[in-house]
Parts: structure tokens; sequence; C-alpha cells
């Protein structure tokens, strides 16, 4: 799909890569791990990475204007979600510290 010849189809790639991501974003970590193959991440940790490679490759797309600049706004976005999630993350992280004292 990144190679297709339609701007459209790559534009339609970035805005669902998009919304997967700002979705998987919101996700809750699985309680108990059904994962059994392996020791790596689990649940959308998972697939963020290869998300993320995906978007990053509409985002230096050749056509720039109107396709890499969508895919950039896109990128700006879950990046800030990210951090939000992260903030959180970490303050309750802290919280359940300061409760153990």
């Amino acid at each position: 799909m990144l190679s297709d010849r339609t701007p459209g189809v790559r534009q339609s790639l970035a805005e669902s890569l998009e919304k997967w991501l700002l979705k998987g974003l919101t996700f809750k970590a699985p309680m108990l791990s059904n994962n059994f193959d392996d020791d790596g991440p689990e649940g959308f940790d998972k697939f963020e990475p290869r998300l993320l490679s995906l978007l990053l490759g509409v985002a230096s797309d050749e056509d720039a204007e109107q396709v890499g600049s969508l895919a950039l706004g896109g990128l700006e976005r879950i990046s800030a979600l990210k951090h939000e999630v992260l903030k959180k993350r970490a303050a309750r992280e802290r919280e359940r510290e300061e409760a153990k004292k």
C-alpha cells in the first residue's frame, strides 16, 4: 500500500494507521498473559512499533503535500497522546510506590 500510485490510497492508509494508534494507546494492558510463545511485549505494545514504522513510511511519501503532511500531522497527534499516556502511567506508578511506604 505504501507504493500504490494513487495518493488517496496512501492518504487512507495514513488515516487508518493514525486511528489504530490513537485507539491502541488508550487500551489497558492485559491483566494476564495469554502469550506462551515468547517473553516479548503483549497486547498493543506488540503492534505499536510496527504501526509507527508504517506511518513513518507514509510520512516520507514522495507526495509531501497531499500524503506526507497528513501523515506528519498524525504523528504529531500520536506523540502528544503518547506523552500524556506516559505521564499518567508515571503518576500512577508514583502513587503506588507512595502507597507502599
